[in-house]
This record gives structure tokens, sequence and C-alpha cells, in this order.
């Protein structure tokens, strides 16, 4: 069949845009009015045969290039090199050229092409929409160059990113030895500096006969690619080009694709993971990020406005907020805390928190931070303001023992998935939305005991630190926060390790836990009920699950399986040897406690013993207050779980979805919109599918403790506490979370799935040495002497479970995974 065109323009003449004639006729056609570029046109859909004929004769030449220009191919974010078919020494004939441009255009449907554009879509979150068209594929024609050789040439160095330098790379012949890798390339560095070009080095490639590209014409290149440059905004090019021993040619230019904007660090911000990594690890998924962060904004919001704040237009961007997601991980942004805190209370990050990311460097903070002087009134009224804020605590504790209070009561059991088996779709969307506003108005509740809880932590700290007693403020700081009681991860393990007590002591249960295959992972579990049946075992763990099972290892993602629907985690506690860590008692930890209070009382100021008093007795409340919160928060998503799974279910039956955990993939708007008829079924399984991917893609890299600067830059963290060697002993520093002494073997835990290692390790004494824990790890603090973690403060879960379970725990030495082995003998 013959091709028909519908438009055709000759390159220099035509006056179309780029989502025309596509990215490389539009910047070829750009080149043409004032750059040596062979001669042709390009077509897009269909017109007269005639015409292309015409056209052809036009060229006269014996042999043409056929080249893709799909719209989005060229870009200044893509450059889709080589996933596009290229044609080259095409006979000049209407019947050649027709198969030619055929097979072009049928590369846009090819496997490399799809997949390299769903790659563009890999962004640094997850996917609200998919294009699910493909784009259009003009196609440019030219009259094809015999030329000695073929290089390319970048006007900023695209490895160092030196805005100076340029890189010249040149191979003999035609240039897809060079774009294919199989040859080393003839490279030139050069240096600009005050329109001077110098060449800086020169290597020669695989080919050493004679010199095709003489010095003289490798400059000649360069300044005419420094001249396209300045065409181009003065945006870094790439440009491709060839030599036929006359003439310089230029093939193609486009934007760097490997070069970040010049004002990217000019608009980042800061974020770190060190306080999100410890209870969310991992990445998170697309519906447990959507409804994480509609509790968060809007408690917020609620807050600030209370506050006689806008929360969002101190944000300044709708993207940018108190927490953000890169690549499925949770970030905090410590540019937008200090804006807050500067508009609140009038302090800037040196006096808020520096103290608390003291592993930051501080020329991050003095970079990335706000650099404007807060005037001495807003110091004031900011003063003033936090006097008021903090007169407003006892009414802040009386509100969130409230809201504790209410919905303990309101989720007091875990309830099995089958408990919402028989409801219809309507009920339970209206059921998730009940439960999502409840959330939002007690996420606004946790997020000012987290202030008070900041708050007064500094002021305590502050007012030990002129006293330089022997202990030192850190110690002493910890020796007020352990034996407070009334924590509900102790008080949990505590009857968790009744259950484990209670299953080492009955036959039934040893045989039936030797009896399980360590391979056939969870699914090994699934008949506990029924092989425990008539043991105290089985009874203790019913009711523990009835009471506990809304937890689970890495809690706050929406997906993590709870206790209560697979209790594995639980089977292989009780396959651990009986406890070797230290023995609690929570009366000598409690004395210590108030002796350590009364201690510090007796050598306060007359002025500052009351100050003392009342911020040690608050800022114990509101440890208190940390870990019981974020129960409940643990509870909420527990039931939003339970009710996702039960509409998963439903929507499989209907054929919407291949797996329940495929709604995991989807945004709480998504299933909004889903329910509310706006949304297809197409829709809903083309983005469960693609956000999935990325889910997995996401999964497959192991974040680092880092800082982020802005999307793209990063700096790892350097100069925090280190190690030193010191006569034949290593010695790591790091920093206090629980007071003690122990010494014991280390034991090097990445993740949970290697508690085994517990069991293994034979010593009587114990180190648990990790990178992070939460809630699910605090079993195995029963396990050990001491803990130490590479994150961490003295806030996070490790330091307060230690605490109360009075063990010594060092936090934030960095890369402490990589220095100490197992095996190894901690003091």
């Amino acid at each position: 069949p013959h091709l028909s065109f519908s438009f055709m323009s000759r390159l220099g003449e035509c006056s179309s845009g780029i989502c025309e004639i596509g990215g490389k006729a539009f910047h070829l056609n750009r080149l043409h009015e004032r750059f040596p570029v062979p001669t042709g046109f390009v077509i897009t859909e269909s017109a007269s045969t005639q015409t292309l004929h015409q056209l052809l004769r036009e060229l006269k030449t014996p042999s043409v290039a056929v080249r893709s220009s799909a719209v989005d191919e060229d870009g200044s974010s893509y450059s889709f090199a080589g996933m596009h078919t290229t044609l080259l020494h095409v006979p000049c004939n209407y019947s050649a050229v027709q198969r030619a441009i055929e097979e072009c255009k049928q590369s846009v449907h090819s496997d490399r092409a799809t997949k390299y554009r769903a790659q563009r879509q890999k962004t640094s979150h997850y996917l609200d929409e998919i294009d699910l068209t493909i784009p259009i594929m003009p196609i440019v024609i030219q009259e094809m160059i015999a030329p000695l050789g073929s290089g390319v040439c970048f006007t900023q160095h695209p490895i160092t990113k030196k805005r100076n330098e340029i890189l010249l790379e040149f191979v003999p012949g035609l240039g897809e030895s060079l774009v294919s890798g199989h040859v080393t390339p003839e490279q030139h560095v050069y240096s600009v500096s005050k329109n001077q070009v110098v060449l800086l080095r020169k290597e020669h490639g695989d080919r050493m006969g004679e010199e095709i590209l003489t010095d003289a014409v490798a400059l000649q290149v360069v300044q005419l690619c420094l001249e396209v440059e300045k065409a181009s905004d003065n945006i870094p090019q790439d440009i491709e080009f060839s030599y036929d021993g006359k003439q310089v040619w230029l093939l193609q230019a486009r934007p760097i694709t490997t070069i970040c904007p010049t004002n990217q660090l000019e608009t980042s911000d800061l974020l770190s993971n060190r306080t999100t990594r410890e209870v969310i690890p991992h990445p998170m998924t697309y519906m447990s990020w959507s409804a994480f962060f509609e509790v968060i904004h809007q408690g917020l919001q609620i807050r600030y406005q209370k506050r006689k704040m806008n929360y969002t237009a101190i944000c300044g961007r709708p993207d940018r907020g108190f927490y953000e997601l890169r690549r499925g991980f949770l970030y905090q942004n410590l540019t937008v805390l200090d804006l807050l805190s500067r508009e609140e209370f009038g302090a800037g990050y040196e006096e808020t928190l520096m103290r608390s990311f003291s592993e930051v460097p501080p020329e991050l903070f003095h970079s990335l931070c706000s650099k404007t002087r807060i005037s001495f009134t807003k110091q004031i009224s900011g003063g003033l303001g936090l006097i008021n804020y903090l007169r407003k605590v006892t009414d802040t504790i009386e509100r969130t023992q409230y809201l504790l209070d209410l919905h303990r009561a309101r989720f007091p059991v875990f309830l099995p998935k089958s408990h919402f088996d028989s409801w219809c779709l309507d009920a339970l969307y209206g059921e998730f939305s009940s439960i999502q506003e409840d959330f939002i108005e007690f996420g606004g509740c946790y997020i000012e005991a987290q202030i008070y809880l900041e708050l007064l932590s500094s002021i305590v700290q502050g007012l030990l630190e002129p006293r330089n007693d022997k202990k030192g403020t850190s110690e002493t700081f910890n020796m007020l926060l352990i034996g407070l009681g009334d924590v509900i991860s102790h008080k949990m393990n505590l009857e968790l390790a009744e259950v484990i007590t209670s299953a080492r002591n009955d036959q039934v249960v040893l045989s039936y836990l030797e009896q399980q295959s360590p391979k056939a992972h969870h699914q090994r579990w699934h008949n506990w009920n029924e092989a425990l049946d008539g043991t105290e075992t089985q009874d203790l763990l019913v009711r523990f699950l009835r009471n506990y099972g809304h937890r689970a290892i890495c809690e706050l993602e929406v997906s993590s399986p709870r206790w209560g629907n697979d209790p594995s985690y639980i089977f292989e506690l009780m396959r651990l040897p009986p406890n070797c860590g230290s023995n609690i008692d929570i009366e000598e930890s409690k004395a210590k406690r108030e002796a350590t209070e009364n201690e510090i009382l007796q050598a306060c100021s007359f002025a500052t013993r009351p100050i003392m008093r009342w911020a040690v007795s608050k800022l114990q409340e509101f440890i208190r207050f940390r870990e019981n919160l974020k129960d409940i928060v643990v509870r909420f998503i527990a039931r939003q779980q339970q009710i996702l799974l039960a509409i998963a279910a439903q929507w499989k039956e209907q054929s919407i979805l291949s797996t329940l955990e495929d709604i995991y993939h989807i945004s709480l708007t998504h299933m909004r919109e889903f329910a509310a008829g706006t949304l297809s079924v197409r829709d809903v399984q083309a983005l469960s599918c693609r956000n999935k991917e990325l889910y997995e893609e996401f999964s497959s890299v192991t974040i680092p403790p880092k800082i982020f600067c802005g999307n793209k830059a990063e700096v790892a963290l350097s100069g925090a506490p280190g190690v030193q060697m010191d006569e034949g002993t290593t010695k790591y520093y790091g920093n206090a979370g629980a007071p003690g002494t122990a010494i014991g073997t280390a034991v090097v835990i990445h993740s949970l799935s290697e508690i085994q290692f517990l069991s293994n390790c034979q010593a009587e004494s114990k180190v648990l040495v990790c990178s992070i824990t939460d809630p699910a790890w605090t079993p195995l603090f029963l396990q050990v002497s001491a803990v130490v973690v590479e994150t961490g403060g003295v806030l996070s879960h490790s330091a307060i479970v230690a605490r109360e379970f009075g063990i010594p725990c060092v936090f934030a030495i960095p890369d402490l995974l990589t220095m100490i082995r197992s095996g190894d003998i901690l003091k």
C-alpha cells in the first residue's frame, strides 16, 4: 500500500512547534537557519505521494537518512537515544523511502521504546494518572553525508558537570560505533574562560591510524557548538556532528539530559530521614502514603490555623510540606520545619533544629535553611508566644488523654478479617471514610504532642547543661526518663513474654515448633490454633492477639501483615532461647529516676527549681504519650487495612484486581474516584500495575541514612560520631539513649527476618546491633543485655524501650553495620 503524508516541510522553512514535528525535527529546523545541517524535510501523517516524489528529487543525492522524530524525543529530560529506528544509506527513491518510513514509525511500538517510555514515568513519586496513548512519530529525511569521521560534543562536561569544561568524542566513519560503545573514541577536553577555548587533555581511541580530526578542526567543532549553545538560550547542549574532510555538519542538537538545572540547589530543601526511618524504614505503598499525607497535611493545617498561621502559605509550594516522599521513602523537610519555627516562635534552626539533628553538617543548615535574619521584634513576640503556648500544656495533656481513652474504647480488640465479609461496598467505603476523618482529628493531637515533647526536651536539656556534673548532660537526662511505667509497648512485651514462657514450658507447643519446616515461611503457622488446642499457650496467645493483633513489623505501613492475621513473627520468637538479657525491675529503675530528680532539684537555684520540676514532670508525661499515641495510630491503620482487604476481595471477585494486595498500589483519591464512578476499571488496573512496579523498584534499593537536598543532590552523613583506635581497642562514639554498662557478644541483625541469629549465638550476654528499631523489635530487647543502633535519638523507640527495660542503648553511629560483626565482644 502507498503511504500518504498530511504535512511536509523543508528543514529551515517549518514554522510548526515540537508537538507537530517532534523533538529532533524541531531542533534541526532551528539549526538549519544558521548552521550547516544536511538538507532534508520532515513529514507527519498523510499527504500526497506526489509531494514526497518531488521532495526526494530535490535532494539530488543517491541515498538518504530516514530518522525518527517522536514528539517526546530529544527533550530536556529524556533523549530517547537509540530507542527509535534510524535507517542510513536508504536509496533515494519513493519505494525504498516508503518502506524505511514505515519501519521508523513502527519502532515507536518496539519493546525497548515502550519500556523506555514507561521508565520516563519513574520519578521520585507514584503516579496519579497514566497516559496510555502512543505518541505521534514524525519522520526526518535528510541527505546522506559520507563522513570521514563522526562525533559528539557536550558543551558542559556530562560527568564532572563543570560548566566551564567541554567534552568532545570522535570516531572514524559513521557515529554508530560511538553510540553503541563498540569503539573507544578519541577524546578531547577543553576549558572555556572569557571566550577563550583551551585544550586541557587529549586521549587517543582504539584506531591510531591517520589523524582525521586535527586539533584545528576539533577547535572549529567546539566553537561551532558553543554558538549552538548560545543560540539555545545558553542551555548546555549534546550535539552530534560529522566531518567529510571539508565541512563539519551538525546532525542533531538537544539539551543535555544528565545535567541538573543550574538553579537546582537554589530551590532545594534539606530533607532528613533520621526520625522517619525508625518508624517507616521501607518504601511506603501509594495507599499508605496518600492516607498518611491526608492525615498529616490536614492535621497540620488545623493545628496552625488554631495558632493563626497559614501552613500552606508558609510551605510556599503545593508539593512542599512537613513530610515528603522520595522514591517511596519518607523524609522530614527541615527547611519547612525551620520556616514554621521562625513564624511561630521567632527562633531559627540554630536554636531549634541543630541540637535535635546534630548529625547534619552545619553547612547544610546554613545553605539550605532560611538566611533571613529574625528581627528583634519577632524574637520578642515569638518568645512571648512560646511562654503562652507552654502555659497550655496542661490542657493539651488532658485533651490527649481524653482522645487516648476515646480511641482505645473505639478499637478495644483486633477484629478478624471475616468481620467485614458480609458488608456491602458502600458500607465499607463509608466506614473507611469515617475512620479517616477521626484519624485526621487524632493526627492533630498527635502532632501537638510531638511538638510539646521536642520543646520540653530542649528546655530540660538546656537547664541541665550549666551543671557540668560528672555524669554529663546526656546520661542525667536519660536517668530522668527511666522507670516511667504506663508505656504500652513495655506492657505489650511483658504479656508477650508470658506467652513465650508458656510455650517453652509446654511439650505440645515445643513439638509443634520443631515440626514446622523453616523453608515454608509464614504459611507453616496457618494451623496453629488447631495444633495448640487445649494448651495454656493457645489461651494466652488468643488473648494477646485480641489485645495486640493490630501490631506488625513496620506497622505504620498499611500493607504490613498484622499479627492478628499472621502471627508468624510471634512463633519465631518462641523458637529463640530463653531470656539471656537483663532482668527487668521497674521499681529499681523508678527509684533511680526519683533519686536523680531529687539530686537535680537540690542542685538548682531557688529561681530555676520550680521551672525544672515543672518541665521534667511534663516531659515525662509526653514520653509516656509518645508510645501510647503511636499505638492508637497503629490501631487506626490496622482497622483501615481490614476494610481495604474486604474491599479488595469484592473488587477481585468483579475482576477489577488480580490480587488483594493490588489495592495498596492505588491512592486513597483513586479509591474514592472509583467509588464515585469517575475512574474506570481500566484506569484502576493500569495505575495499580504501574505503581506496583514502582514500589518494587523502590524496594530493591536500601536507602542509607542520608540528608537529601532537593530532588537529586544528596550528601551522605559525615563528621558525626566517629571511630578512634586506642591501645588496640576500637572505640565507636555515639550518643547515649539509655544509661548503664554491659559487656556482651555482638549479634548483628539487618532485619527481623534474621532473628534466628539470636538463637545461633550461644553467648550468655548478647548485644543487639542493628540499623533501627520499631515496636516489632521490642521483644528482642528481652533477649539482650544492650542495644546499639545506627540511627535514632534520645526520644526514639530504641532509647525509650531500653530505658524501660533497664538496659543501655547507644545510637547515632554512622555505618555501624559495616564496622561491627557478629561475634565481636562489645562493652
